[in-house]
């Protein structure tokens, strides 16, 4: 889709203004060229411009200066060491470098100057390069936005052939496609307390949306890398670093440790991508402290809340690539819904005067990183004769019983009571009753108290394993009575065909 709108942008300002170039050269000019404006990552603060080449012909010796602005002046310039990044060449020798300078009441470093620039008679090259911009000024249209140059010629002169609007020097593209989880880890268990199995159970993954949106730090001649083929002007400055990408992990639930691994490659069909996990934002210091090697990979335990970054150090610049985190877990103990979060994100963000920079908050993505606990077990326990009538009432009792010296750890939850009356009962309650059954703990109650005059049986379905219960009818509720009483424990119903149901030990009841 980025190409797509590429093209459409290219072929309209080819029409409109001619890409900056001229098909034919007369006496006295220099006409300019730009080559393929190179896309730009809307989040980026210092997105590195396309190189300006003027060709010119029979011009007179002199020296000149120029300047240059962005989009008329509305874009921040963001070349650093105060300019002198972006440098002019003048037949391939660097020249001379920049100076940014603010406009009174406008845009700060909204023009770059160059000063004193020496141009021999007859048939020189000017290329222009090095300047930086903050690309999330350009305004976006239809999710896209062009970037123009504007050049103008002071103390001598200089017949630069300008076209209308200036030199397309970029297209502003978001660059950051987002953030995903390619597995989910979906346990079903008749507890609420589960394992989690050793090995690679999830994998956070990021996008580009743009072939080359990634970059290395420096690349072979005329490749697309955070440093630019323009790299070795008069200061040879170079980025500090490849794209970044901070990944942090929170609600890490506890028992559970996660790995990351140290190195990590793209889907790229060339398999020569790699990105490293680095001590710190901005840097290229490879961590090599606190590996641990689970089979032949080298992992870093993450903690909840720390930020880790990688740092690409070769990319694939024709290929629009997917980096996958394989995280690794050791094993541990679930308790219930598991939900932690990543978050990746672009760094270094913006203000710590290094190349590359994003806007703070810009390129970030969330997933949660889904090992959900699904409990589909019951207890199903069948008091066949329940009354309250002739001055008999019937009380039940329930007990969670998964605590226990085994450390089966399984909680509680609730029972719904199903009543079915005989012919002489009343009619059953339109909603079932419930009784909440705490761990470790029991819950009570009395026909009279759920379903006054019922007479018949009941079938209490719990959400939980290990429910057990007892049953008592007796006429002296409240009184001596007659001394008719009788106990008895429901049966476990075991036969629910594909439904969940209590362990083999509760056929014991």
């Amino acid at each position: 889709m980025a190409d797509f709108r590429k093209s459409l942008l290219l072929a309209a300002m080819a029409l409109a203004v001619g890409v900056g170039t001229a098909s034919a050269q007369t006496a006295g000019t220099c006409a300019g060229t730009t080559g393929a404006p190179p896309d730009l990552r809307a989040e980026g603060t210092e997105e590195l411009t396309g190189s300006i080449v003027l060709q010119c012909n029979a011009v007179q010796a002199g020296t000149v200066n120029f300047d240059v602005t962005i989009n008329g002046g509305t874009i921040p310039i963001t070349s650093r060491n105060s300019g002198a990044e972006a440098f002019v060449a003048v037949n391939g020798t660097p020249a001379v470098q920049g100076q940014l300078v603010s406009f009174s009441g406008g845009t700060t470093n909204g023009d770059i100057r160059f000063v004193g620039i020496s141009i021999p008679a007859g048939n020189p090259q000017i290329s222009i390069q090095g300047i930086r911009i903050n690309a999330t000024a350009v305004g976006l249209s239809a999710g896209f936005g062009p970037v123009l140059a504007q050049i103008s010629v002071s103390n001598g002169v200089l017949p630069i052939s300008q076209v209308t609007g200036g030199f397309f020097v970029g297209i502003v593209l978001p660059g950051f496609g987002g953030v995903g989880s390619a597995t989910l880890f979906n346990l079903t268990s008749c507890a609420t307390v589960v394992s989690l199995p050793s090995g690679v159970d999830f994998d956070a993954t990021v996008k580009e949306n743009f072939p080359t949106a990634f970059k290395a730090q420096i690349g072979p001649a005329n490749t697309d890398s955070e440093t630019g083929p323009g790299a070795g002007g008069p200061d040879v400055l170079e980025a500090n670093s490849g794209t970044q990408f901070g990944v942090t992990f929170a609600n890490v639930p506890s028992g559970i440790t996660f790995y990351i691994p140290v190195s990590i490659t793209s889907n790229s069909p060339t398999g020569l991508t790699v990105a490293q996990l680095v001590t710190a934002e901005g840097g290229t210091t490879v961590v090599t402290s606190g590996i641990t090697t689970f089979g032949t990979t080298n992992y870093v335990q993450v903690a909840s809340g720390t930020t880790y970054y990688y740092n690409v150090e070769v990319a694939d610049p024709s290929y629009q690539e997917t980096w996958t985190i394989p995280i690794y877990s050791p094993g541990g103990t679930l308790t219930g819904t598991f939900a932690p979060t990543v978050t990746i994100a672009l760094n270094p963000t913006s203000g710590t005067n290094i190349a590359p920079e994003f806007l703070s908050g810009s390129g970030t993505g969330t997933t949660t990183l889904g090992a959900s606990v699904t409990n589909t077990c019951q207890t199903s326990l069948l008091f066949p004769f329940l009354t309250n009538e002739a001055g008999f009432d019937t009380g039940i009792s329930i007990a969670a019983t998964g605590t226990d010296p085994w450390s089966t750890g399984v909680a509680g939850g609730t029972c719904t009571i199903y009543l079915y009356a005989d012919a002489a009962g009343s009619a059953a309650p339109a909603t079932a009753p419930t009784l909440t059954i705490p761990a470790g703990g029991e819950g009570h109650t009395t026909i009279s108290a759920i379903d006054p005059g019922f007479q018949g049986y009941g079938i209490a379905v719990c959400d939980f394993t290990y429910a057990h219960g007892f049953a008592f009818v007796t006429d002296g509720f409240g009184g001596g009575g007659r001394g008719l009483s009788e106990g008895y424990l429901p049966l476990v119903i075991n036969d629910r065909g594909t439904a969940s149901t209590a362990p083999a030990e509760a056929l014991e009841n």
